[in-house]
């Protein structure tokens, strides 16, 4: 075997990660190449399963809940969403990070001050949550 090609192989095998801000939605074709319909009992692909799985995992933290839950009642700046949370900033912001890169939250900036608000997908995992919850 030549020299360096077990690494090459071994990079091509890795599955991709994608972009944080895909989601399930975004999957843009099965390997068949046609994308199936929302609620289509077709099976789902590798990808549409990685990334569903991807989506849930960042649902699946409690503080991230609890913040998606109370931007469900109003928008928030970081200030009151700590002060609601008793989180301090540098933990509340990793969570909104990774809220907002995932499309859940939305940041509005006034000024110096950022608002942050649930997105239509942002409420659909609310209701994935509430779903699975009961």
């Amino acid at each position: 075997m030549a020299p360096g090609t077990a690494q090459k192989s071994a990079i091509r095998a890795r599955p991709s990660r994608g972009s944080a801000r895909e989601g399930p939605a975004r999957v843009k074709a099965t390997r068949t190449g046609a994308s199936p319909a929302k609620g289509s009992t077709a099976r789902a692909s590798r990808e549409e399963i990685r990334l569903m799985a991807d989506a849930l995992g960042r649902l699946a933290d409690e503080g991230r809940l609890r913040i998606l839950f109370l931007l469900d009642e109003t928008s928030r700046n970081v200030a009151a969403l700590g002060e609601a949370l008793g989180q301090d900033r540098h933990s509340l912001s990793h969570h909104l990070r990774i809220l907002r890169v995932s499309g859940l939250i939305a940041a509005t900036r006034d000024g110096r001050r950022v608002e942050y608000s649930l997105t239509p997908r942002g409420r659909t995992g609310i209701r994935a949550a509430r779903t699975l919850s009961s």
